[in-house]
């Protein structure tokens, strides 16, 4: 149970994941280790928020 859901076609392994910051909209910038970023769709920022454990940016 290492993933979470960022969008409906992506799903993102926590064990990669460097940070979290706000961006725009209310929605969150994600940043993978390897420089990768994708946007956290609002949909899926509802419910228990697995990010918690991620520094911010």
């Amino acid at each position: 149970s290492g993933f979470i859901r960022i969008s409906k076609s992506v799903l993102v392994n926590l064990k990669y994941l460097d940070c979290v910051e706000p961006s725009f909209g209310g929605i969150m910038l994600l940043v993978l280790k390897n420089g990768c970023k994708d946007y956290i769709s609002r949909k899926y920022l509802t419910g228990p928020n697995k990010t918690d454990r991620v520094r911010s940016c």
